[in-house]
């Protein structure tokens, strides 16, 4: 668990750092934020389903749960939180699981308070953010 703490730790930094940087190009948050993901959360959730296997329907509910909230209006980060936390399977939610959900979430609000603080949070521009989680998270759990 401790290397899978120190990887999300590490990309959260690298997130942040991206997303809080005072920039007036917002086409590159908007283009950017997808790839960030890619390249951080499906190591994560490699790490996590090797230290805990049995993970894996957990968090491919949660995966499904993200692309589901998608479809809706409010896109809101603690909109999420409340999706991701109805996951069927309760007992599958082991450490690992948590904290590659919890940095998920992270890098989600990240990126929703920059496009709020920079007037990009349209459903338009928030979506695809949220499919790259999904996607991410899936790709970690074939790999």
């Amino acid at each position: 668990m401790k290397n899978t703490l120190t990887a999300i730790f590490l990309s959260l930094v690298l997130f942040t750092s991206f997303t809080s940087c005072s920039t007036s190009d917002k086409q590159l948050l908007l283009s950017e934020t997808p790839t960030l993901i890619t390249a951080i959360v499906p190591p994560a959730v490699k790490v996590g389903i090797k230290k805990q296997p049995k993970m894996v329907p957990y968090l491919t509910d949660v995966a499904l749960a993200i692309d589901t909230f998608a479809l809706g209006q409010d896109l809101s980060p603690a909109a999420l939180q409340t999706v991701i936390e109805s996951a069927k399977i309760k007992e599958l939610e082991t450490p690992e699981a948590l904290n590659i959900v919890n940095a998920s979430l992270a890098l989600y609000k990240a990126y929703y308070n920059t496009a709020v603080t920079n007037k990009v949070a349209s459903v338009d521009n928030l979506v695809p953010i949220l499919k790259a989680l999904s996607a991410a998270i899936t790709q970690g759990i074939s790999k």
